[in-house]
């Protein structure tokens, strides 16, 4: 690996465009030295490995890597000047890429996002800052939609520690508390006429094992006001099919982040992206909860997914349903560990949730489950689920029906009786 990141140090070097002496960037990496060394965990041991990791030692480590990553974006430009000889767009190397954007997520291999700003800055390359974001989206954002001016300008100012920070904030849900206008409206009115701050009552019935930690108003100004404690759990895949939910996959190109579940209310369709059940995919979530649990001010939303997915995926018969529609892909090993993978990261995550995106998922859901019609409906198919399973509750039904008949021809007989008395 090594190898191939001094390829890619000298692949950007005959793409530089200034002439300042390599001793400029070493003095500008050596402002942030400090800094840079809190992030790698290796360099705060006292053993031989902080030996190796003293002095110039460690900013050759940080120059290596900083060139690194930026090759690895520009491997993903749509420019061919990039791409033409770049060490990472060989044929032989196609492989690594998918093996590099999961290392990149590992919050053990974390270096200051600030790094490759100073590297991008002293190469003077043509392309800034704002540009490396957009094609770190291509790079780490493979077949979803394209990243949104929303987001695109929100990255422009925004403050990213390293590049799982930027991820997180590729991945997270940009539409707000709820899409819902009339909602949102209602909320600013309240909000305006109230002359006592926001107190929000605490629900007992809230989220099973939920933590709720400075669970506060999002963004007040919008509307978003942020109640954990409302939230009540929805019911399994299984359940849910019961209430007659439909689920749907959700391809890449229809959403902008594998968390952008969607729900219709008019005909009871849930709609869920594509979930690779990979020993990576898992890897890089439990890393990201950590990332969000850990951070000052950044939101929870990887940790809520994977509370929605806890909640639809208890056991084998609910991964069979997300499977036939095409919605899980397993490569992890059975339907029962396939089941375990949202129910040990939620675990793992302590339930801490600071802020809940989507919330109207679960009000709407659960509204859908208690509509009349599909009362009854679910009623019925429970019932029929357990007659499957007992054969004995079948003839109980025929007799109490053949029984039923008696007494209503028992009945009439008497009417015809009185009748005729009279």
């Amino acid at each position: 690996m090594d190898n191939i990141k001094w390829r890619c140090l000298h692949f950007l070097f005959s793409k530089r465009n200034n002439c300042d002496e390599f001793q400029s960037l070493l003095d500008m990496l050596s402002e942030i030295d400090a800094k840079a060394r809190s992030f790698y965990g290796e360099a705060t041991l006292t053993t031989e490995v902080e030996m190796r990791m003293r002095g110039k030692n460690f900013t050759k480590i940080l120059i290596l890597d900083g060139f690194f990553i930026i090759c690895y974006a520009l491997s993903r430009s749509e420019q061919s000047s990039w791409s033409e000889n770049n060490p990472l767009c060989t044929r032989e190397l196609d492989w690594l890429k998918d093996w590099i954007k999961h290392d990149l997520l590992l919050t053990d291999n974390q270096i200051p996002f600030e790094v490759i700003k100073i590297i991008l800055k002293w190469l003077n390359l043509e392309i800034d800052c704002k540009q490396l974001i957009e094609v770190m989206y291509n790079c780490l954002m493979v077949g979803y939609a394209p990243i949104s001016d929303a987001k695109k300008s929100t990255a422009e100012t925004k403050n990213f520690h390293h590049i799982l920070h930027l991820y997180h904030h590729f991945i997270e849900l940009d539409d707000g508390w709820n899409d819902n206008e009339e909602d949102v409206s209602s909320c600013i009115d309240i909000l305006d006429n109230s002359q006592s701050p926001l107190l929000i009552p605490p629900n007992q019935n809230h989220c099973r094992n939920v933590t709720v930690e400075r669970c506060e108003s999002r963004s007040i100004q919008n509307g978003n006001v942020n109640n954990c404690d409302s939230i009540q759990p929805i019911g399994s895949a299984t359940e849910l099919e019961e209430a007659y939910v439909k689920f749907k996959l959700r391809t890449p190109n229809e959403c902008s982040s594998p968390l952008d579940v969607k729900f219709d209310k008019q005909t009871g369709v849930l709609e869920i992206p594509l979930i690779r059940m990979t020993v990576s995919w898992k890897t890089v979530l439990e890393n990201i909860m950590d990332f969000e649990e850990f951070t000052e001010d950044v939101e929870t939303h990887v940790t809520a997914y994977v509370y929605f997915m806890f909640c639809l995926l208890k056991n084998k018969e609910d991964v069979r349903i997300l499977r036939k529609k095409g919605i899980i892909q397993n490569k992890i090993g059975t339907e029962d560990d396939t089941a375990k993978f949202f129910i040990d990261l939620w675990r793992k995550s302590n339930g801490f949730i600071n802020y809940f995106p989507r919330k109207y998922l679960f009000d709407d859901i659960k509204e859908h489950e208690k509509h009349l019609p599909n009362h009854w409906k679910t009623s019925l198919k429970a019932y029929r689920m357990k007659i499957k399973r007992n054969p004995l509750l079948s003839f109980t039904l025929l007799i109490f029906i053949f029984q039923l008949i008696q007494v209503i021809n028992t009945i009439f007989s008497l009417i015809k009786t009185i009748k005729s008395f009279s």
